[in-house]
Parts: C-alpha cells; structure tokens; sequence
C-alpha cells in the first residue's frame, strides 16, 4: 500500500503536467510584452487627429522597433517544445474527428489558405500582409487555449496556428500543424 501511495504521489497529475506549459507561455507572453512596451515607447508617438497615412507609418514604425529589439527571434521563442506540444492537444481535441468538424469549418473562415489560396509566409517578426485576411478561431478552442492579453491573438494561417501582434501586424511565433488534417 505504501509503494502504491509513493508511486501515485511520484507521477504528476494531467492537471500539474499541463499547468507546466501554460505557466512557461504565460511567462514567455508576459516577457514579449515588457519587450513590445519598451520597444514601442521609442516609436514616435501618433498624434490624436491622424491621418490614415500617418496612422499606417505608425505600425510600421511600432512593428519596425519590435523587430529591431527582437532581432534574434525565432520560431519558438514562445512556443516552446513543452508549449507547442501541451497547445497541439488542446487543438487536436477540440478539432479531430467528426465532432471537430464544425470547428474546423469555422477556423477556415478569413484562413487565408483555406478561404483565398493566399500565401502567408510564416517567419517570426516578419509583417502579417495587410491584404491577408485573418481567419476565425473557434470561440469552443479559444475557451480552451491559454487567454491573451489583447495586443495578441491566436489565428490560423492553413494548419499553422500562429501568435499575431494584433496592433503592429507582426508574427511574434507560430506553431506548425497545431490543426490536425481533414
């Protein structure tokens, strides 16, 4: 009884193997933002009655200071191995099978291979393209994935989930195949 006892209490429960990889992203995410705060504030600032030109000059100044803190980011500084695999089985249920069809269906809405056949490179800190449209994420999956501030979301661009900076339009990570295959 006392070997039983030892041997449950040595092997983690699902729930402390998956608060893992959430803390570790939450980290990683948190982390990124202190960066993008301190690389923004030596943006220029946008003046209150801008124009749409100075407006569009203005993420590309913010995403241009990102990059230039960031010039050594690759895919998977935020999604990390113990990251991609805990979000890969979050994605994998809600998505597989006959019961994830609908979501499926709905991830491909504004997918942009799926709906439009538009290539969307995937490099980190490279431009999401403006004429790119961004795909839906299933409101079931995003109940599920770890909660983002909101200068992030998640999209899908084909199978690949990646991790946008929604103000200055840059690809911070991206997860290759998060979406399992018809």
């Amino acid at each position: 009884m006392l070997l039983l006892l030892t041997l449950a209490m040595a092997i983690p429960s699902a729930a402390g193997r998956e608060a893992e990889p959430a803390r570790e992203f939450e980290s990683r995410v948190k982390a990124y933002l202190e960066l993008r705060k301190q690389a923004v504030d030596q943006a220029p600032k946008l003046k209150d009655e801008a124009t749409p030109e100075e407006i569009a000059a203005h993420k590309q100044a913010e995403a241009a200071a990102i990059r230039a803190a960031r010039p050594q980011a690759r895919q998977g500084d935020l999604f990390t191995p113990a990251v991609s695999a805990y979000l890969k089985r979050i994605i994998r249920s809600e998505m597989s099978g006959k019961a994830g069809r609908p979501a499926r269906q709905s991830a491909r809405q504004g997918n942009p291979e799926a709906e439009s056949g538009m290539n969307v490179p995937l490099r980190v800190n490279a431009p999401y393209p403006g004429a790119a449209p961004l795909s839906s994420v299933p409101p079931t999956l995003l109940m599920r994935l770890p909660e983002l501030p909101r200068q992030l979301d998640f999209r899908f661009v084909g199978r690949d989930l990646i991790l946008h900076d929604v103000r200055a339009g840059l690809i911070v990570d991206f997860l290759p195949n998060a979406m399992p295959p018809e």
